[in-house]
């Protein structure tokens, strides 16, 4: 259980904030989606900030590592979850192997980074064929209408239809299920999951390749 000593800066969400659980509940359905996907498999879950997700990851995961940039982040993980594995990191320079990995996680990560492309492609190299990158991130259609980001952590914010165009440059990446409207309906072709208002959803099998999908503050 974390011992909630993170400040709350807007940067990520944590737990144990009353102010905060509106929020905090929409980061945790995302996660619930993940590890309805991920269960006995190998997992990155990429920029896992306070570390509560990869918890979450690892309770049924075969292995799950958390990884963040932010060395002080990582360092309250490791006290907050003990038993469970963190690793300080550049998201887009994974220190990890080739095809190693069954899933990699990145949810709420992607609208503070300013080279996405490149943040896939570490994912795409870290997935095994077949693989499956579960990524989401707020709706810019229904989070920030008026255009430009409401939160000054965010570098920027997609609509749905933007994410699958960023994902889809990394070879080999296609969508398979997730949800692509503000109250979490699904495409014919894709499966249902409730999700919450402003939230867009996906998931990506890969031949080691990334794939994309989307949920509201980091």
């Amino acid at each position: 259980m974390s011992d909630h000593t993170l400040p709350l800066t807007g940067e990520r969400t944590v737990p144990g904030v009353a102010i905060e659980n509106y929020w905090f509940a929409r980061h945790v359905a995302a996660y619930r989606f993940a590890v309805g996907r991920s269960r006995g498999l190998r997992v990155v879950d990429s920029g896992c900030g306070e570390g509560y997700g990869t918890a979450m990851l690892a309770a049924t995961a075969r292995t799950a590592l958390g990884v963040d940039r932010d060395g002080a982040v990582v360092a309250h993980a490791r006290r907050a979850y003990p038993g469970v594995e963190f690793a300080e990191a550049d998201l887009c320079r994974l220190p990890l192997p080739d095809a190693a990995f069954d899933a990699v996680v990145s949810l709420q990560v992607v609208e503070h980074l300013p080279d996405v492309g490149r943040c896939l492609a570490e994912a795409a190299r870290v997935l095994r064929p077949g693989g499956e990158l579960l990524c989401a991130t707020p709706n810019r259609l229904t989070f920030s209408p008026g255009g430009a980001p409401v939160n000054p952590f965010h570098v920027r914010e997609y609509a749905p239809a933007e994410l699958q165009t960023c994902s889809a440059g990394t070879s080999g990446s296609r969508p398979c299920s997730g949800c692509t409207t503000a109250r979490g309906s699904a495409p014919s072709s894709a499966r249902r999951h409730g999700r919450s208002p402003n939230c867009s959803q996906s998931a990506h099998p890969t031949t080691g390749r990334a794939g994309s999908a989307p949920r509201s503050r980091a």
